[in-house]
């Protein structure tokens, strides 16, 4: 990967550092939009009179402004295609303290051009982000806060309208799950699954946030030990739903070469979550393994890993296999910078690949002709696509 350079987006604009109140809410306000010749998608346009917040919004405790995703000059852009393909990247904010840091979810089309915040004002460090198929809503997972003893039970999951419109929590802070990491759709059962790190739980629900639902269980929240144990933690996911199977990372201790990719039948829900006889270990002793995508019509899956060089920091993937049979995998990209997010454009046949240290890179499905898009987008966490055609 190319060296980190000048941030080509730091003039987008300070964010206030001031920690939010229980009820910190403010009205959606968009910008003047100029008039392009480029048709707009009429789910994109801006609903151009004020709304007073919603009561969903009222109780939401993120401070959240909207604005426009709308169509921008493109400058060398890769395919005629990526004008209906669209970025939507996780970017926490920076800060001395976690607890005032002030995130953003950031868009642009798949060849790093038209940038600009979709929202801004998140405050409980947004890390998994999706965007389902219809196109209507954009979801993301917030971790929540760190404390002395780590990361307290403050983990949530917000949505808002694929235009940024209506931000909602559908699961609340310290309700029903603890630290969430990765989040991902299942589009047939209309499920959401996400990993729970310090909660040590593979996790689902209904797209609305009802029925939660724990499928693995790798101990107990209230336990001390078993909550600092991070051969326990769970951080990314996938699911194949025509395989029936969901697949999870087990970081383990960080650069420590003791994490895993597990993966077990969705089906099992209701007998017992923890010590799953049914649970398989696809890959062990990984440098730090974070999260995962699956290309199921070609068998890969694939998974970025943030432990130390020359394993750690990069892409890989490998042959997804029957029960019971063992393979190695490949290295595709190096030489990240605290290598996180991971979004797959099976269509175009291309990957889109994020940093901690504020990386956003694209590189096609067998690592060759890597791109840096930015190399300095903030503190990037979760990445997803979504073809607006």
């Amino acid at each position: 990967m190319a060296s980190k350079n000048i941030n080509p987006f730091a003039a987008l604009g300070e964010m206030s550092t001031d920690m939010p109140t229980d009820m910190d809410v403010v009205e959606n306000t968009p910008p003047p939009v100029k008039k392009s010749s480029t048709s707009v998608p009429k789910k994109l346009e801006w609903a151009m009179e004020k709304k007073k917040p919603s009561s969903e919004l009222e109780t939401n405790i993120f401070q959240c402004t909207n604005l426009a995703l709308s169509p921008a000059p493109r400058r060398g852009a890769l395919h005629t295609y990526h004008d209906a393909t669209h970025l939507f990247i996780l970017e926490q904010g920076t800060s001395d303290n976690r607890n005032t840091a002030v995130g953003r979810i950031f868009t642009c089309l798949a060849d790093g051009s038209g940038g600009r915040d979709l929202i801004t004002g998140l405050r409980s460090a947004s890390d998994g982000i999706a965007v389902s198929a219809d196109h209507k809503y954009v979801f993301w997972t917030n971790m929540g806060h760190p404390g002395p003893e780590g990361w307290t039970d403050s983990g949530s999951i917000q949505r808002c309208d694929i235009d940024s419109q209506n931000v909602i929590t559908i699961i609340a802070q310290g309700t029903k799950t603890h630290t969430l990491k990765q989040l991902v759709i299942a589009e047939k059962s209309k499920k959401l699954y996400w990993c729970d790190r310090e909660g040590m739980r593979v996790m689902r629900s209904d797209l609305d946030g009802n029925n939660v639902e724990t499928l693995v269980r790798n101990g107990y929240v209230d336990n001390p030990e078993h909550r600092k144990n991070k051969l326990r933690w769970c951080v990314g996911i996938q699911v194949d739903e025509d395989a029936g199977y969901v697949y999870w990372t087990q970081k383990g201790p960080s650069k420590g070469g003791k994490g895993k990719i597990l993966r077990c039948p969705i089906s099992g829900v209701g007998s017992s979550t923890t010590n799953r006889g049914d649970t398989e270990t696809l890959f062990e002793r990984l440098p730090e393994p974070i999260d995962l995508s699956l290309d199921p019509q070609e068998g890969w899956i694939y998974w970025t890993d943030r432990g130390d060089i020359p394993l750690g920091n990069t892409v890989n993937r490998a042959q997804i296999l029957q029960k019971g049979e063992k393979t190695k995998h490949k290295i595709l990209v190096r030489k990240l910078h605290e290598g996180i997010g991971l979004e797959l454009d099976i269509k175009n046949r291309e990957m889109f690949i994020t940093d901690l240290l504020g990386g956003v890179y694209r590189a096609d499905l067998n690592g060759k002709n890597e791109k840096v898009f930015f190399p300095d987008l903030g503190t990037v966490t979760g990445i997803a696509i979504a073809h607006l055609d």
